[in-house]
């Protein structure tokens, strides 16, 4: 983080910390079952106490810049990004709105510009509405697209999509970000034992049959032994 500060900001020193986890799921699945709600409370203190505290209230209610920041947050804050991935297939709307949905980063380099002087408060109004609109769409269109999405490649995947039904439902629900992969390996193990389990029990119940098939079948030759 203090060399990529030195280079611009140290905000690509944290994205860079996150990479380094990427491919470890156990790290996904801690972070969606024990530190995401700490981490939404601070952002949003973090936004309340920086952001908030910046807008120009004045400038920002103005028509000037209530229509310059529609026609900004409409054309190349969303629209631009939508159609970014037009050649990637059935996944070309799961990237794009993937892509609207940065505004956060967005805001805060709109505050550290506003603070150095680099933009008047009519301009970061501007600003301010253009990313209001893709802070608002981005995550609710983004969560249906990836259900919708994640709905169809699994129902291809298993040949039955009614099955997994309720189970895409809960994993396009988690957050609206990538699946938990660690907590869908141990659920999809968890139903293997449990079908191996009923397998079992169900060989059980066939074999006690049996016993008892031959219990009988001994009782009645002993029976007959005894009258002959």
């Amino acid at each position: 983080a203090q060399i990529t500060h030195l280079c611009g900001t140290h905000l690509w020193g944290c994205f860079i910390a996150g990479m380094s986890f990427a491919t470890r799921h156990e790290a996904h699945h801690v972070w969606v079952r024990q530190v995401k709600r700490v981490t939404c409370w601070f952002l949003r203190i973090f936004f309340a106490a920086t952001l908030a505290w910046a807008i120009p209230v004045n400038q920002l209610f103005s028509l000037e810049a209530f229509w310059k920041g529609s026609i900004m947050g409409i054309g190349p804050c969303i629209l631009m990004k939508v159609l970014c991935a037009p050649f990637m297939g059935r996944s070309r709307w799961v990237i794009g709105w993937a892509m609207v949905g940065r505004a956060e980063f967005a805001y805060f380099i709109a505050i550290m510009a506003k603070s150095l002087k680099m933009m008047d408060d009519s301009l970061f109004a501007i600003l301010i509405w253009s990313l209001v609109y893709a802070t608002i769409f981005a995550p609710l269109v983004f969560r249906k697209v990836l259900k919708h999405y994640m709905m169809r490649e699994n129902a291809e995947k298993d040949g039955d999509g009614a099955e997994n039904k309720s189970g895409e439902v809960r994993r396009a629900a988690t957050l609206g970000h990538l699946p938990d992969l660690y907590a869908e390996e141990m659920e999809t193990k968890a139903r293997a034992d449990f079908q191996r389990q009923l397998s079992n029990e169900a060989e059980v119940q066939q074999l006690r049959k049996e016993v008892e098939r031959l219990n009988g079948l001994l009782e009645n030759n002993a029976k007959n032994d005894v009258i002959v």
